[in-house]
């Protein structure tokens, strides 16, 4: 067991204070072989959705300023336009989180790139997560999947998208393709980022799609509709 003393407010003392606690904790075995160290992103916040058109985008282009994270995006901007674009450097960003000694990382897969619209499946998306993965194993490092980070296509969101229950076998199927060609490659899979952010951001809060703050009913609807949609993919895949 390892016993963190208080000391001082200075940076000094706090940087200080951890190494000792790192080294004492090494000392005493450290972690053990299987525990994962990890890092994460939501792809869409890191690299945009290349073009496609999704509730994010929409929003984005009718809002003055909403929060995405710990970042804000102006009105007309998107992670198209200002992101640090993992999509197409993830190589480098994939060796800077080896270098960090992480060995899992956790990313989104973007159903607006996916699937831009209805039906029609983008095979160079698909390629493109592959090349991913690909790199996540060359450099030893457990991939943990999310299937929807608070984004999906417009072309979900214009027919209710998670409002209706009766959209909700359109996600099942999209996560069953995915599942179908990145299920033997990934064990560790996340259905829904944060469920209950999602109903509170877009209809109490109001600073994520749909952007109707005050709607309590509209969010309990919203909720209970994401925790079945969680439920009936679990099912599917499982």
């Amino acid at each position: 067991m390892v016993t963190v003393k208080r000391r001082g407010n200075s940076g000094t003392d706090r940087k200080n204070n951890m190494s000792k606690i790192f080294e004492d904790f090494q000392s005493e075995g450290g972690f053990p072989q299987e525990f994962m160290v990890g890092v994460g992103i939501s792809m869409y916040q890191n690299s945009g959705c290349g073009g496609a058109k999704t509730n994010w985008s929409k929003f984005a282009e009718t809002r003055g300023c909403c929060g995405l994270g710990g970042c804000k995006v102006h009105c007309g901007e998107s992670p198209d336009d200002c992101s640090p674009d993992f999509w197409n450097n993830y190589e480098d960003d994939i060796r800077l989180v080896k270098s960090l000694g992480s060995n899992c990382f956790r990313f989104s897969f973007e159903w607006g790139r996916l699937e831009p619209e209805r039906g029609m499946w983008d095979e160079s998306a698909f390629e493109r997560y592959s090349d991913i993965l690909d790199c996540l194993e060359r450099h030893g490092i457990q991939p943990c999947a999310t299937l929807h980070h608070f984004v999906h296509p417009w072309w979900f969101e214009s027919i209710g998208g998670f409002d209706e229950v009766e959209n909700l076998e359109l996600f099942v199927g999209y996560c069953k393709k995915v599942f179908e060609r990145f299920g033997g490659r990934i064990r560790l899979w996340l259905t829904i980022n944060e469920v209950a952010v999602v109903p509170y951001t877009g209809y109490i809060y109001g600073n994520h799609p749909p952007g109707k703050p005050g709607n309590f009913h509209k969010a309990g609807i919203l909720y209970r509709n994401l925790l079945i949609a969680h439920a009936m993919v679990y099912k599917a895949l499982k």
